[in-house]
């Protein structure tokens, strides 16, 4: 198996773990401020854990990656979300609490698989679920 890892630079971060087998998760420290544009694009991350109170998610971050599942460990700590930060994403479900966050276009452009969103966005622009052909909640009221 032959992974890429620099897609991108990952500044501060701390290693808890050198298992050359696993698969699976990232956690975000409460210090990061940003997840930069395509910084896991087309990665077998399948779960990103959140801690930061702050956070803004490039566009493409997550881009044809494997993540099925990204939480957030704060009340209203994304602030921005670029253009197809998780286009074509293995995700199926999205509950983000956070309200005015700036997002830009197609954020979750052909995810197949995503089945339900709970986000209290005000906004929500254009082609944002493009392709969601599973989608079947969508929560956007004041939570």
């Amino acid at each position: 198996m032959l992974l890429e890892f620099l897609n991108s630079k990952i500044h501060r971060a701390t290693v808890t773990d050198s298992n050359l087998n696993y698969v699976g998760s990232i956690t975000i420290d409460e210090d990061i401020k940003g997840i930069a544009g395509d910084a896991f694009e087309g990665s077998c991350v399948e779960e990103v854990i959140v801690k930061s109170k702050s956070i803004s998610i490039g566009p493409k971050a997550f881009c044809e990656s494997d993540l099925k599942k990204i939480s957030f460990k704060h009340k209203n700590a994304v602030k921005f979300i670029g253009h197809g930060a998780f286009k074509k994403t293995d995700l199926v479900k999205f509950d983000c609490m956070s309200f005015d966050v700036e997002v830009e276009i197609g954020i979750f452009a052909s995810c197949r698989v995503l089945e339900e969103v709970a986000w209290p966005a005000r906004t929500l622009p254009e082609r944002t679920f493009i392709h969601c052909s599973q989608l079947r909640n969508l929560d956007i009221r004041n939570i």
